[in-house]
């Protein structure tokens, strides 16, 4: 037998190293100026602390036990494909989807979890942002039809994964008035707040990413502090909350901040905002509150509270997303629950391309270009059908 090979090439032997991709290279080099901004972002902290902070917010405290634990809820979600679905020949194919599932033995009159799809087959470029408020049109639909069936009665809270009304509606004014899926958006989101308060029940959106930066408005900060969250996560102690206040007068407050950063008509984009929230009065009545789970090491959790009295107050709804928390992810479990479940991406569409391919196949022949229907159901880019291969 010969002798085994070494653990180690010898150093006159060839040994071929791989090099970073280019790409990957131009990456690696941006790291040093990266880190310089956040610490300049985080040097502002040493000048702004803790008790000024906390002074700018309406409220800030710690939040205690629920009072009642078992509240029955909902958690409501949406999503689509973020890289806008698949490009085919005859038209790009997208879907959007929601769904909700039941919490603490919640009553909504449909079966318990369920999820609804919509299609979307258009021949122009369908991009996020429009899939996103198609979307949210649907979670909105949804939201509607189960407080009006079992709301109150049946449930007393629910949860939206994100923004209890997009923003587009509340800081652009103007596009809202020249979309149409805006201003359905606008009505479904106005309808769904008056049946909660008609109903009783408390809606909290739960807002993962969040960059908005209300701390640096309410503190007239005009350099820019970092983002809401990330101050919260840096202030708040574990168990700690703090409310910046209502949307009537934050809102207002930040769109005056944007402007004055970029150079813009301050006084006239703050009333244009004021003028989009009297339009709809239960826009202005959204809480934004930032509470702390009590987990070792968890990020500040960003909620827009809608009609908190029924359930206590805008404490004891903390202290209900608290007790909810998912040690995890230190979200409240049913919106991760709900995010799985609704969770889609476009390897998914591509089982639903095969399955189209499949039936038309079958169908009488009849049309006079039939032999080329299948064709146009291919992908419309061949290079990157990998994108798009199930797991």
């Amino acid at each position: 037998m010969g002798a085994p090979p070494a653990l180690f090439p010898d150093e006159d032997e060839n040994v071929s190293e791989e090099e970073p991709i280019p790409a990957m290279q131009a990456v690696l080099q941006l790291a040093e100026d990266i880190a310089r901004r956040i610490i300049e972002r985080l040097a502002l902290l040493n000048e702004v602390g803790r008790e000024e902070l906390l002074r700018a917010a309406a409220a800030w405290g710690a939040y205690g036990r629920p009072h009642d634990p078992s509240t029955p809820g909902v958690a409501i979600d949406s999503s689509y494909p973020v890289d806008g679905g698949i490009d085919l020949v005859l038209a790009r194919l997208a879907v959007v989807v929601a769904g909700f599932v039941c919490f603490n033995g919640a009553e909504t009159g449909e079966k318990c979890p369920s999820t609804y799809a919509r299609e979307v087959l258009a021949e122009g470029h369908e991009d996020s942002s429009k899939l996103m408020l198609i979307a949210k049109s649907l979670e909105k639909r949804l939201a509607i039809r189960l407080l009006r069936s079992r709301g109150g009665s049946g449930f007393r809270m629910m949860l939206l994964d994100g923004e209890v009304v997009p923003y587009q509606l509340l800081l652009r004014p103007s596009a809202a008035g020249r979309s149409r899926l805006l201003q359905r958006l606008d009505r479904q989101s106005c309808t769904m707040l008056r049946e909660a308060r008609n109903k009783g029940v408390t809606i909290v959106g739960v807002v993962k990413r969040s960059y908005t930066r209300l701390f640096a408005a309410l503190l007239k900060e005009e350099r820019g502090l970092v983002n809401d969250r990330a101050l919260a996560t840096l202030m708040l102690k574990r168990g700690e909350y703090v409310v910046l206040g209502g949307f009537d007068r934050l809102l207002p407050l930040y769109a005056r901040y944007i402007a004055e950063k970029r150079g813009g008509n301050a006084d006239g984009y703050a009333e244009s905002v004021r003028g989009r929230l009297t339009r709809c009065p239960e826009y202005g009545g959204i809480t934004v509150a930032f509470y702390k789970p009590r987990l070792p090491r968890a990020a500040a959790v960003k909620v827009e509270i809608f009609n908190p009295d029924p359930l206590g107050g805008v404490e004891q709804v903390i202290a209900l997303l608290d007790n909810l928390t998912n040690p995890a992810t230190g979200l409240p479990y049913p919106v991760d629950l709900v995010d799985r479940m609704t969770w889609l991406n476009s390897a998914n569409l591509e089982l639903l391309r095969r399955r189209i391919l499949g039936l038309l196949s079958r169908e009488p022949r009849g049309l006079r270009y039939a032999k080329q229907l299948l064709s146009l159901l291919e992908h419309g880019n061949p290079e990157k059908v990998f994108l798009y291969q199930p797991p």
